[in-house]
């Protein structure tokens, strides 16, 4: 669940005008991200816009060498990667060089053997089979070395790729990258698979609407895949992509999309792309081989893609059970050892744990506990680990500084990976969280557009938002909160994996949807009062149409939450052994008023914002001042944790002195 810090996007004044009536939600989104009418276009028309493929750094270069290439009968070997947008420019790039005649065969690094990008050996192998060309996708910019080296054994290399490059680039026949510096590309967030998409525009010399109606399809799982900004001609495309997936172009991705239970082409969209296809693409990677998903995308028989989508659909399977077990392990790691959750950058360690699903696992953790996430899995005395990062905080320059123990390292301000000894995981510990506290964390908060209200939440007005699709980066489904809700109801999905609330408020009443939130683990019980931040789409069920809700966080109704998220990094400095002012230390009688409550009134002790949130009226403590109080009370003695993670007052203790807490000795 996403912070409960929330930042509210300002409303816009200005006087926008419409082509049409434009409803109170609408208008609300309009306002909330729009500065002038160029924005609010661009936001309501998905322009078709595709920029000049030559603008493109040694693009000429690449044709004449590609072409020359073809022309000559020279064997070409495409070096790609094995998540989403590799897999996907691999598979575009060889149907183009076969449909052209050329000589071509691909090659793409196992994730666990070879790791990322061109390797030595792999250079020696593609040798071996007698290629004069290799043309990498999504990888190559900083491969140096390796395109060194295969220019000694006779091979050019044409890169194409959009990873930031070094200093000094490779001594490639042809550099295709836009973010090498003096280039005049003018939208530089495409992925590795558009590049490839605009080497095959230049070879065609068209800007690449014809081509876009025989491989968008694809381009679109690479770009949601990839993360990229939805817009500009990355929006343009996806929305061209969804309409090929949904004509049912490609056999094999209607044969992925039936395996991941899409049996309605129509339903297709970003979202279903994010969470059905890409996966499945990516679990081959990750738990085998990345040949998997490029074989069925080029395959043309009803047998073999049959075979290879439901390949695809068992590993993914395979890959949610290796995460929820490492999960699972992890959350076991965090009750015997709740110390490591003072650490504001966490660094997670286990043995047998796949290293390609480590990553993953990493994403949900920081999402969940809002700080970086580092996770090494361990074998035969080295570890392999992913980070994921926060908004604002680079981990790629956190783990730079702290590289010191590292055999190697690398990545971008969100995402990295890393390898070391084993026994050397603490003094990477210790360094990352050193680092930390002299580059202060930042605080998580949720961009939120806009308040609504009941009466803003109708069918059309939420069927008009639709209007924004295709959602992604930079264009997200509008995400809005609604204030003072009151939880009426609440249900067990899936076996307790999610969960639904029915909340009301205005004599209106909704169902809030919440993925992966355990109903029994779950923080909000009926009779809350709730703000919710939600996204909201059209139910359709027996012929009826209703608005539901899609929960992104939730909080209790009514409290100052900068206040408390400021006494909750108060409360974590202490804890690592830091002085803070004396004043926040509890005293006696306001700890003995929470004392007097727990004897009534049972709390979760795993919970602690969601019960100061219901009784912090009752108890007239600043959450400092709660948190300390109830450490104060372990340590005389008073109370415990039971097996739920509720607190329990020890009965029949004998009277006991204040002062002797280590909490109050620490502040004398």
């Amino acid at each position: 669940m996403k912070s409960m810090l929330w930042k509210f996007k300002e409303e816009n004044r200005a006087d926008f005008s419409f082509d049409y009536p434009v409803n109170s939600l609408l208008e609300k989104l309009i306002r909330a991200r729009c500065e002038d009418e160029r924005e609010k276009d661009e936001l309501l028309y998905c322009t078709e816009i595709l920029n000049d493929p030559w603008l493109l750094p040694d693009m000429k270069r690449a044709v004449r060498r590609v072409s020359q290439a073809i022309e000559e009968g020279e064997k070409i070997c495409v070096y790609g990667d094995y998540d989403c947008d590799g897999v996907c420019a691999t598979a575009i790039l060889v149907n183009y060089l076969e449909n052209v005649g050329a000589r071509v065969f691909y090659y793409i690094p196992h994730r666990e053997k070879e790791g990322y990008g061109m390797n030595k050996n792999a250079v020696d192998f593609i040798c071996s089979q007698g290629a004069s060309l290799i043309i990498t996708v999504d990888n190559g910019i900083t491969a140096t070395d390796e395109i060194s080296y295969a220019k000694k054994l006779g091979m050019d290399t044409v890169v194409t790729d959009h990873h930031i490059p070094r200093e000094t680039l490779p001594g490639a026949y042809a550099n295709v990258d836009p973010h090498i510096n003096g280039c005049s590309y003018p939208f530089k967030n495409i992925c590795g698979a558009m590049v490839v998409f605009k080497l095959l525009c230049a070879m065609e010399n068209e800007r690449g609407f014809f081509l876009l109606e025989q491989y968008a399809d694809l381009l679109a799982i690479a770009i949601v895949g990839d993360v990229m900004e939805m817009r500009n001609e990355n929006r343009f495309v996806v929305k061209k992509g969804i309409e090929l997936i949904k004509e049912g172009r490609c056999r094999g991705l209607c044969a992925l999309l039936q395996k991941a239970g899409i049996f309605e082409a129509g339903s297709v969209n970003s979202e279903t792309i994010g969470f059905a296809l890409c996966p499945r693409i990516n679990a081959a990677g990750r738990m085998d081989s990345a040949d998997f998903p490029v074989m069925l995308f080029l395959s043309e028989g009803a047998d073999e893609q049959e075979e290879l989508s439901s390949h695809l659909d068992s590993l993914n399977a395979m890959r949610r059970n290796e995460e929820e077990r490492i999960l699972k392990e992890i959350k076991e790691q965090l009750r015997e050892n709740p110390q490591i959750l003072s650490h504001r950058i966490m660094v997670l360690e286990g043995e047998g744990w796949n290293p390609g699903v480590v990553g993953i696992a990493a994403s949900r953790l920081a999402e969940e506990f809002s700080r970086p996430v580092l996770i090494a899995a361990k074998d035969k005395g080295m570890a392999k680990g992913s980070a994921r990062s926060i908004e604002g905080f680079s981990i790629i320059a956190a783990i730079t500084e702290c590289s010191a123990p590292l055999t190697h390292f690398g990545g971008h301000p969100m995402a990295a990976g890393f390898s070391l000894l084993s026994d050397k995981i603490g003094e990477f510990r210790q360094l990352l969280n050193d680092y930390e506290k002299k580059n202060n964390l930042p605080l998580c908060r949720l961009s939120v557009d806009f308040k609504a209200e009941p009466k803003d939440l109708t069918v059309e007005n939420v069927k008009s938002l639709r209007i924004l699709e295709p959602y992604g980066a930079g264009n997200p489904s509008a995400v809005m909160v609604m204030e003072n809700a009151e939880i009426i109801k609440k249900t067990a999905l899936s076996g307790k994996k999610h969960t639904k609330y029915l909340i009301s408020k205005d004599k209106s009443t909704y169902e809030l949807l919440c993925f992966n939130l355990n109903s029994s683990t779950s923080k909000a019980e009926v009779g809350d009062f709730i703000d919710a931040a939600f996204s909201a789409s059209v139910n359709q069920w027996a012929g009826n149409e209703t608005v539901q809700l899609t929960m992104i966080s939730m909080r209790p109704a009514g409290c100052d939450y900068e206040e408390i998220y400021r006494e909750m990094r108060l409360y974590e400095n202490f804890k690592r052994g830091e002085s803070i002012d004396a004043s926040l230390c509890p005293k006696r009688d306001e700890t003995a008023v929470l004392y007097k409550f727990l004897k009534v009134k049972s709390i979760n002790l795993k919970s602690l914002i969601w019960e100061y949130g219901r009784y912090k009226k009752r108890l007239d403590l600043s959450f400092i001042k709660f948190l300390l109080s109830l450490d104060i009370l372990r340590e005389l003695g008073t109370i415990n944790e039971d097996e739920r993670g509720f607190s329990r007052v020890i009965p029949n203790v004998p009277k006991c002195d204040f002062n002797t807490s280590l909490t109050v000795r620490r502040f004398s």
